[in-house]
């Protein structure tokens, strides 16, 4: 089981690196290119937007609740583990988060 959970804590964290990082590149450019309706406030980016940052959100509780898991059960802990889960899971939605605004548009 130790090794499972050791599985699932790289898989979070790789994933939730890739989604930041798909995220960033998806508004570096095809954000740019998918229209908005006359007279809506928002169009079908900014929902996929929304939906990509609920995904990271959601990736890193999964991320934390690992962590949490390799910290605390003592037949399962490795302290090396869970701190780069704990660390990774909170330092991606906030850097997403900053970074989104800033991306150039490429296309």
């Amino acid at each position: 089981m130790k090794n499972f959970i050791k599985i699932v804590m790289l898989f979070s964290s790789s994933t939730l690196v890739l989604l930041v990082l798909f995220g960033l590149i998806f508004r570096a450019t095809l954000y740019w290119t998918l229209p908005v309706a006359p007279g809506e406030p928002y169009g079908i980016a900014d929902i996929l937007e929304l939906i990509i940052y609920f995904t990271i959100l959601g990736m890193a509780s999964l991320n934390v609740i690992v962590g949490l898991i390799l910290l605390l059960v003592p037949n399962w802990r490795d302290i090396r583990l869970a701190v780069i889960a704990l660390i990774v899971s909170l330092i991606m939605p906030p850097l997403y988060f900053m970074l989104h605004s800033l991306v150039p548009k490429l296309m």
